[in-house]
């Protein structure tokens, strides 16, 4: 008889055993599912936080270089290099070139080691923007315009050309500068719209080719510098691009009258020249660009179109020193 009372406690105590073993696995189990659920929330918000990161707007500002058609180098203050690479080419490098100081903004994060993840958003020329300021010009904020805009905006593209187009010379200025003992040329300036003379062009394309020529004579010295022009709309304003001289043509002696008929697709732009911007305020047309063309070469042009008169102020600079140019704008009077 003891011994089945002493089997049933023995029996009694491992049954409770069991009983408090199996509660403190189950709580055990109950305690990992509760952790794991925690760490699944931290890498949940973790993602989260790197996509909003992911997805900020971000800039940088620096030295621009090896502009290529996927990719380019941004070296800011810190002489620190970042690397940008793109699918689509990003709004505004077109209009600058390597060595220019330009403002970057980008979704993504940037690194001088790991390769960059994100998109470029648009490329400033800064340069060129602090020209724009120094006329208290101011950036619109433009949007995707309807026909009625689209046509406003060919029509100031026609204002704009008329401006510009015709017989010019400086002659008054000339006389003022020469009367004075101040050395000056005495400048032409040629304006000859020209697309009748360029084949196959785009039926729905809204471009002007100008030929520019203009004839400087200093000292009984005369030289002529011959250029062809694009006068195109953009979203900063109107903007003229500079093109090669056409294949055949004499560089020197090039003009509207010498210009023989050429297929539109055999036109080059210009990689050197950065398109100059122009803005209109109070029927005065104001704008121009700074180009580098090599490392060391800067040119500067500047102008303003009235109905008065046309002024043109342009400069070239190699390592610093001012090689072409004067102190005073050129300015133009319709002949």
């Amino acid at each position: 008889m003891m011994k089945k009372k002493v089997a049933a406690i023995v029996l009694g105590i491992m049954f409770c055993a069991g009983l408090t073993a199996g509660c403190g696995q189950k709580q055990a189990d109950q305690a990992n599912v509760e952790t794991t659920k925690q760490d699944n929330a931290v890498a949940g918000n973790s993602e989260e936080e790197k996509q909003e990161e992911t997805a900020q707007e971000n800039e940088v500002t620096g030295t621009i270089d090896d502009i290529k058609d996927f990719m380019f180098v941004v070296t800011d203050e810190n002489d620190i290099p970042y690397s940008f690479t793109f699918e689509e080419k990003p709004e505004g490098l077109e209009s600058v070139n390597n060595g220019d100081t330009v403002t970057v903004k980008y979704t993504g994060t940037i690194s001088e080691v790991d390769p960059f993840e994100g998109e470029v958003l648009s490329v400033e020329n800064n340069l060129l923007q602090a020209s724009v300021d120094q006329y208290k010009y101011v950036k619109p904020e433009w949007q995707e315009y309807n026909i009625i805009e689209r046509q406003d905006i060919i029509m100031d593209v026609e204002r704009f050309v008329e401006l510009m187009t015709g017989n010019f010379d400086n002659k008054e200025q000339f006389e003022q500068m020469k009367a004075t003992g101040k050395t000056f040329p005495y400048a032409q300036h040629v304006n000859t719209v020209c697309n009748d003379k360029i084949e196959n062009i785009p039926k729905d394309f809204n471009g002007i080719f100008i030929v520019e020529e203009s004839y400087y004579e200093t000292d009984g010295r005369r030289h002529a510098s011959p250029h062809l022009f694009l006068i195109t709309d953009s979203n900063d304003g109107i903007m003229l691009s500079s093109y090669e001289i056409p294949e055949g043509e004499d560089k020197n002696t090039f003009s509207y009258d010498s210009m023989k008929t050429v297929e539109y697709s055999k036109l080059k732009k210009s990689e050197k020249f950065t398109p100059a911007i122009y803005k209109e305020k109070n029927g005065v047309w104001e704008g121009g660009s700074v180009s580098h063309f090599t490392p060391v070469m800067i040119f500067c042009l500047w102008e303003k179109f009235s109905e008065e008169c046309l002024e043109v102020s342009e400069s070239m600079e190699v390592n610093g020193k001012k090689t072409f140019g004067y102190d005073e704008p050129i300015i133009y009077k319709r002949v």
